[in-house]
């Protein structure tokens, strides 16, 4: 059981990094195309 115990907290820390890591890259994905969305707009509309 102890020796168990660390490889579960690894996994819990790896898990937690890793769902921080999607939600940045999520979100700076959503900036990004919003940044590209609101370029082409504006080549479109002028």
């Amino acid at each position: 059981m102890p020796s168990s115990l660390p490889r579960v907290a690894v996994v819990v820390v790896v898990e937690k990094n890793l769902r921080s890591e999607l939600i940045l890259s999520a979100a700076t994905l959503c900036l990004c195309n919003r940044n590209i969305n609101q370029a082409l707009e504006s080549k479109m509309f002028s």
